[in-house]
């Protein structure tokens, strides 16, 4: 179904072969700035309950900050709005953008709203001008917060350790 029959229909294949008819670079390559900070600290104690039985017990406390970009450069997608928090924006379905399907029976993609058939490599990519690539995407900072999600809050961890000496 392919065009060129040296197609390999693998993008980094095609370039070392040389079979290719355009070519797309990033116009930029953003470093994250990426920070956080830990909170921990833990009580223990033990009991020597017999002269042959001791217990170590205790309890670890931790709070892990949320990672975030100090430049603000992230984002995620956020499929549903957490109206009750304020937090995110919501995918709106109606501007979602289609994908080229499979058509039956045979290797070949198919865009279901012209009804138009591409070479199989192009299933699963998205149908051009079809909707809002963005749609559902919110910036860190800008349409949600900067971590891009909620803080788990402070977290425990119970330890116990049991030690029998033998009566040897």
């Amino acid at each position: 179904m392919r065009q060129n029959p040296f197609d390999t229909g693998f993008g980094f294949a095609n370039a070392a072969t040389g079979v290719y008819n355009s070519f797309n670079q990033a116009s930029s390559y953003p470093t994250g700035q990426y920070r956080y900070n830990n909170i921990e600290f833990y009580l223990q104690d033990n009991w020597k309950a017999t002269p042959r039985l001791t217990l170590d017990y205790g309890i670890r406390f931790y709070y892990i900050q949320p990672q975030y970009d100090q430049a603000l450069q992230t984002s995620t997608f956020l499929p549903e709005t957490l109206i009750d928090r304020k937090l995110f924006a919501s995918i709106d379905r109606s501007s979602a953008p289609i994908l080229l399907t499979g058509a039956t029976g045979v290797r070949v993609g198919f865009d279901s709203v012209t009804g138009v058939t591409v070479p199989g490599t192009e299933i699963g990519k998205i149908v051009p001008n079809s909707g809002n690539i963005l749609n559902g995407i919110a910036k860190a900072g800008s349409q949600t917060n900067k971590y891009l999600q909620e803080s788990p809050g402070f977290s425990f961890a119970p330890r116990l350790g049991v030690c029998i000496r033998p009566d040897w």
